[in-house]
């Protein structure tokens, strides 16, 4: 618990720090946005006397709208901070919570804003998006697409992919992991945690029952383990064979427990 509480009061500094960093010069007022068809038309919004006066913002002076959506954004996350110092929430939480204020504007206005940090949906779409080369398949290999039009090996393979796949999971077949020895392993499944920022993986042993296969099964398995990732927590394992097959309710509390859906939530409408 103490060790939680020290990573969220490092994690809560580190982004006061980075607040600090994009700080603007205070300007009055705040920013208006509307619609103009397809073209959005930015205001400098006062209000004088009770009463609220907008001034158009012409493209030459863009930089005025920078600055009013950054100090309203800026705002908003120092109150965001404290109120998270007072919480017990953890790392997961903390990174929801920044995302939220960014992806609850509109995307004109966040646009126009630097955020403290990358969005965990723009980590995982950086994870996804680095190209990697799986292993090849051999003439004798099954013939067997995923509804992401991938091709595996197995028909429990494309049964695990089509549920990642329905449960929003984002994952990469076959990315290779280079082990501390040096040693490439080809897990089936990989997944990154943006806001952990490391890997989880996901072994399916479909061969069960058979004996050199069941050695080569455990060997692999401590493998993993020797290189600090541990059986069910970084790990994930599923197995079949030997009369019997995979128990899929074990497989969606796997699921839900360990590989979280990334849902951006609704953005607010400035128009």
């Amino acid at each position: 618990m103490q060790y939680l509480l020290q990573e969220k009061q490092k994690k809560i500094k580190e982004l006061r720090s980075k607040l600090q960093a994009i700080q603007v010069k205070p300007v009055p007022g705040s920013l208006a946005i509307k619609r103009n068809g397809d073209k959005p038309e930015y205001y400098h919004q006062m209000i004088l006397e009770g009463k609220t006066h907008r001034q158009y913002i012409s493209v030459g002076n863009i930089d005025l709208a920078r600055k009013l959506a950054q100090q309203a954004y800026n705002r908003s996350m120092s109150t965001l901070l404290s109120w998270m110092e007072k919480e017990p929430m953890s790392l997961r939480e903390i990174d929801r919570a920044v995302d939220l204020q960014l992806l609850k504007l509109c995307p004109e206005r966040r646009a126009l804003i630097r955020p403290v940090q990358p969005t965990l949906e723009d980590k995982l779409k950086e994870w996804k998006s680095k190209p990697y080369q799986g292993l090849p398949f051999r003439s004798d290999d099954s013939c067997l697409y995923t509804n992401n039009k991938e091709r595996v090996r197995s028909k429990t393979e494309k049964i695990l992919a089509d549920l990642f796949q329905k449960e929003g999971i984002t994952y990469k077949y076959e990315c290779p992991l280079q082990l501390e020895d040096g040693t490439t392993i080809y897990p089936d499944f990989t997944f990154f945690d943006p806001s952990a920022e490391k890997e989880i993986y996901w072994e399916h042993h479909g061969l069960i029952g058979e004996g050199e296969y069941m050695k080569t099964t455990v060997k692999k398995i401590r493998s993993y383990e020797n290189n600090d990732i541990e059986l069910g927590s970084q790990l994930l394992v599923t197995f079949e064979g030997a009369g019997l097959g995979v128990d899929y309710r074990r497989v969606e509390r796997m699921i839900h427990s360990h590989l979280i859906p990334l849902v951006p939530p609704k953005s607010s409408d400035d128009f």
